[in-house]
């Protein structure tokens, strides 16, 4: 179940570039981050965060994909670490890990 996103609020989801795009509610922000080798490009996330913080946007997650089938694995412990600092929801979608 989706809930209402508040009028003021203009929240932000990263996701890495192969990374299929989520579903979402109107006024919500998708962001696309660059890899290197199927792992999100930490600097790119950082640096896309502080410039949608700069134009009044709000991070609200970042959605890390790990893929036993298929070799993805993110930089889960970095990723986690700037979640962290910025008080940011981290999603780890985990889909084949049991390869």
């Amino acid at each position: 179940m989706l809930h209402a996103i508040p009028k003021k609020e203009k929240p932000v989801i990263y996701v890495p570039v192969s990374y299929p795009l989520p579903i979402l509610p109107d006024g919500v922000y998708v962001r696309s981050i660059k890899t290197n080798w199927d792992q999100m490009q930490i600097d790119e996330l950082i640096n896309t965060m502080d410039s949608d913080i700069a134009l009044g946007l709000t991070p609200a997650c970042v959605i890390a994909w790990t893929d036993g089938q298929y070799g993805v694995m993110e930089d889960i412990k970095s990723i986690l670490g700037i979640c962290e600092e910025r008080e940011v929801w981290c999603h780890v979608d985990g889909y084949s890990m049991y390869y």
